[in-house]
């Protein structure tokens, strides 16, 4: 699939679009080679998928993570909030972190492609425009990316999902399933427990989460059924692969290595995000967390290493579930109401959902639609969005503005100035003034939705609504409200690493990446 992001804007630290000064020959020089009048910081990045801010806290509290609090001592780190933006998802969090380009989620609809997008497979493309335009390579250059989303342009990845795809495109599957398992397996036998171990480990937890999945009514779809195999790989067999593999970087002293370690993300959407089990993950993600921490300060201490997580998690509850009907379900039946037609053709209205966040295309044209045109075709549509109990905003543009409508009144963005009328739909989700900020830039990435719909958070009980189907979660993340947009960062105090006005994810490409002389 050829996606081009032409669209996609080169950005400055505040994700605003302007034009970049050009590269000069030594820009164009390898990282290992070029002189950016410092000596590269080599960096250690280390990632917990999905752990927010306030979570970590809770786990510090409980005493479950002590090689993070060993490392905030000794290192006199300062562990900061940041707010990661729309949508709060990892793929677009990576994207910007370590490319420099906003993405508008983990996959999306091209009206241009009629298709799905999956970023994975074109990072890439995706990957040489962004350094086109932005001037720099991205982050993990030259570096190791293990058990990682995206490779971050490292020269050597480990579980990488798009390159395994990319490589089974060409060599076919099971060539490309063996070559994994036999470098995961070289990993495997560096640490400290063995295979035997590790994969009886891997079966008891499959039975287990089969058994705790089907008690509380979690099995309701293929993926529902197939995701025990999920959590249990992701707590024993990937974090070993991942964190001999960054053992296996310093000791080849690459530049940079990077690793996410999922097992508390994956926990968290099955059993809650402040469960029992998730805070069991942290625990044993501190563990391996440890050893990386032990391999630097054992001979490896020109390596600074910065924890983060790309976003936090919200308890929810499905959509559906409670309402009866999904949001195409619910689009799908106001069509054939207003036309008097039985059957509305196929792909003419696209939803796209990273869980509490809907993208909806309308795709009779290729450009976004503003609201009017959009009412004009379907007539009462938005104001039945508007009024679900189940929706708290509902996002449509107009000639230079954005319109933000809720249930019980409505912001008017033109040239930056907010007009409210009514109740502020806003305060819902947290301060006005950033929400309506981060809904403005997300608003302005190429190939967003025509109306973007948002679920009701509810501050008392904590929680929002999925709209996916796909699994049967308690806890999400995506889109406003809640921990799902507030993670964290964790540097060493020599780094000087200011997080305290970042508002989306896009501001720490540069951010971080002047902490490793990329930028």
């Amino acid at each position: 699939m050829n996606i081009s992001i032409s669209g996609l804007p080169s950005v400055n630290p505040l994700g605003l679009a302007e034009p970049r000064k050009a590269r000069t020959e030594r820009d164009s020089l390898p990282l290992d080679s070029a002189d950016l009048g410092q000596q590269k910081q080599k960096t250690v990045l280390l990632q917990i998928d999905g752990l927010g801010y306030n979570a970590l806290k809770k786990a510090m509290s409980q005493g479950l993570a002590p090689n993070i609090e060993r490392y905030i001592k000794q290192n006199a780190a300062a562990l900061q909030p940041f707010m990661c933006g729309i949508p709060a998802e990892t793929i677009p969090v990576l994207m910007s972190l370590f490319h420099g380009v906003q993405v508008p989620a983990n996959e999306w609809w091209s009206k241009e492609k009629m298709a799905v997008v999956d970023p994975t497979i074109i990072e890439n493309e995706i990957a040489a425009q962004a350094e086109e335009k932005n001037g720099v390579p991205g982050l993990l250059t030259g570096g190791v990316a293990i058990s990682a989303p995206i490779t971050g342009g490292a020269a050597e990845a480990r579980l990488a999902p798009g390159q395994l795809q990319a490589h089974a495109a060409e060599h076919g599957t099971w060539k490309t399933v063996a070559k994994e398992a036999w470098e995961d397996l070289k990993l495997i036998t560096r640490g400290e427990e063995s295979l035997a171990t590790l994969l009886w480990r891997t079966g008891r937890d499959i039975v287990n989460t089969r058994r705790d999945l089907k008690e509380s009514g979690q099995w309701n779809t293929w993926w529902d059924r197939h995701y025990p195999i999920m959590l249990a790989l992701s707590k024993n067999i990937f974090p070993v692969v991942a964190t001999e593999g960054v053992k296996k970087a310093l000791e080849e002293n690459k530049p940079i290595a990077y690793v996410d370690y999922a097992d508390y993300d994956e926990a968290a959407h099955y059993y809650g995000s402040r469960s029992e089990r998730a805070m069991e993950a942290v625990h044993h993600i501190d563990g391996f967390i440890g050893q990386i921490l032990d391999k630097v300060q054992d001979g490896h201490q020109d390596y600074k290493v910065i924890v983060f997580s790309d976003h936090g998690q919200t308890d929810s509850s499905p959509f559906k579930k409670v309402f009866g009907q999904n949001l195409d379900e619910i689009i799908d039946s106001h069509i054939r109401q207003v036309r008097g037609d039985a059957l509305v053709p196929e792909d003419e209205v696209v939803c796209s959902h990273a869980y509490s966040m809907n993208n909806i295309y309308f795709n009779y044209d290729k450009a976004t639609q503003e609201g009017a045109e959009i009412e004009k075709r379907y007539p009462g549509m938005i104001e039945k969005l508007v009024s679900h109990p189940g929706i708290g905003l509902v996002v449509s543009r107009g000639p230079n503005t954005l319109l933000m409508r809720g249930p019980k009144g409505s912001v008017e963005v033109r040239d930056g100035k907010m007009e409210v009328v009514g109740k502020n739909p806003l305060e819902m989700y947290g301060d006005p003034a950033i929400i309506s900020q981060q809904i403005q830039d997300y608003a302005a990435i190429p190939q967003t939705g025509d109306l973007l719909v948002f679920a009701v958070y509810d501050k008392v009980t904590d929680s929002t609504y999925d709209f996916g189907e796909k699994y049967t979660m308690k806890s999400l993340h995506g889109g406003l409200g809640g921990d799902q947009g507030l993670p964290f960062m964790l540097a060493p105090g020599t780094l000087g690493l200011d997080l305290k006005d970042t508002i989306k994810a896009i501001q720490l490409h540069e951010k971080v990446g002047h902490q490793h002389c990329r930028i």
